[in-house]
């Protein structure tokens, strides 16, 4: 039992902190990026292309090791929370910017033009006509993203971050018992995740069924 209490009580918190501050930072580098796939100039569109392929394709834990350990060399220092953080908040960008990319053409094109044809600007437009329609398709894979997230901090220990993994690690080298451990580690994430895989569900049905609903033809 004082495995749970040692890694709920200290780990987790650690854990949900940088799945959180790495949400916020990939959700909000991934609807920039995102946005700018719906360019109508091309050179933005491929660039935009470029750069989320970049992203996705890197490893999380060679990124991690590229802020913590690699940019000491021209005097940039990252604490292992803050390299973990800016580490996978980038890489999840690229498949936050796709996702967000995919949901721009659910947007009919005319109401960007009719947008613009009222003197709105891009941003406006974004803003205005844009944004309030995709936020509801991205609310699924927004709370899956958080789900992965909380999972792949676990790479975190690379560097010496206390979050659960590295904490279940030093519990394992203190106690020498590795299953009691591991055990104890799945259920706290499986615990943790579940309430959140069971709301990504509902939204999913809410979403299907809203869909549903204004596609049904009206005959009066």
């Amino acid at each position: 039992m004082d495995i749970y209490l040692d890694l709920i009580s200290k780990a987790l918190p650690v854990t949900l902190s940088v799945s959180a501050c790495a949400w916020l930072v990939a959700a909000a580098l991934g609807l920039g990026l995102g946005l700018l796939g719906g360019s109508r100039h091309r050179a933005v569109r491929e660039g935009q292309f470029f750069v989320s392929t970049v992203l996705r394709g890197m490893p999380e834990v060679l990124a991690i090791y590229l802020l913590f350990f690699g940019l000491t060399d021209y005097g940039m220092d990252f604490s292992p929370f803050s390299a973990t953080v800016v580490a996978l908040g980038l890489t999840q960008a690229g498949f936050w910017s796709e996702a967000v990319r995919g949901t721009l053409d659910l947007v009919p094109l005319r109401q960007r033009e009719a947008g613009q044809s009222l003197g709105l600007s891009a941003l406006q437009v974004h803003r205005h006509v844009v944004l309030p329609q995709i936020v509801q398709p991205l609310l699924a894979p927004a709370l899956n993203m958080f789900v992965a997230l909380m999972k792949l901090t676990a790479i975190a220990a690379a560097v010496g971050l206390p979050e659960l993994l590295h904490s279940g690690r030093a519990e394992m080298d203190r106690t020498y018992q590795v299953i009691p451990v591991v055990i104890a580690l799945a259920v706290i994430y499986v615990v943790t995740t579940l309430p959140l895989t069971h709301l990504v569900g509902v939204v999913e049905r809410r979403s299907r069924k809203r869909s549903t609903q204004e596609s049904m033809p009206v005959f009066s």
